[in-house]
């Protein structure tokens, strides 16, 4: 009974943080400092499916970009229309994702409510978290990855198998692909 209290506390204060970062959105929708960069190159990507790159004429600066294609190629999947209308909302859902996990690793290793949650609240009150995902952001894409490179890390580390490198390796690859200060 506790664990699914536990759950359930975890995914209570992981909607609240994705809320909390919502907020600034509701009511104005239409800014964000890469946002509109990372759509229009998305939608290239999903049009072309070969190669990423801005539409020409649309930037002051008719430069290829600097960041790396990963956030880039899986805003592609999403459609243009779904994406346009809510893309708002994908930092706040990577982040979310992280704050769960963060939830999942401090309950796995105490066992403690008392402790994972206010983990999580510590997280997902900061107020540069907030800020970083009030907008469409590769940040909470890459911590995310970070993350899910850093545990099997830490598990192999620990003793575990050395599957547990590959998963780590295999992530950071992505990070690699992600975000262009990761390196």
């Amino acid at each position: 009974m506790s664990s699914i209290f536990g759950a359930a506390a975890g995914i209570g204060v992981a909607c609240l943080s994705f809320l909390i970062q919502i907020r600034p959105r509701l009511k104005n929708r239409d800014f964000g400092v890469d946002s509109w960069r990372h759509l229009d190159e998305a939608d290239v990507f999903r049009r072309n499916r070969r190669k990423l790159g801005a539409t020409p004429g649309r930037y002051l600066i008719e430069k290829p970009t600097d960041y790396p294609p990963l956030i880039r190629l899986v805003l592609s999947i999403i459609p243009k229309k779904t994406l346009e209308k809510y893309e708002w909302t994908v930092a706040p859902a990577f982040d979310a994702i992280q704050n769960i996990l963060l939830f999942a690793v401090v309950w796995s290793w105490t066992r403690r409510l008392d402790v994972a949650v206010p983990a999580q609240l510590m997280y997902c009150l900061s107020p540069l978290v907030i800020m970083e995902n009030s907008n469409l952001t590769t940040r909470s894409f890459a911590c995310l990855l970070f993350v899910c490179g850093w545990l099997p890390l830490v598990i192999h580390l620990n003793g575990g198998p050395i599957g547990w490198l590959a998963v780590g390796v295999f992530f950071f690859g992505l990070l690699f692909l992600a975000h262009r200060l990761a390196i």
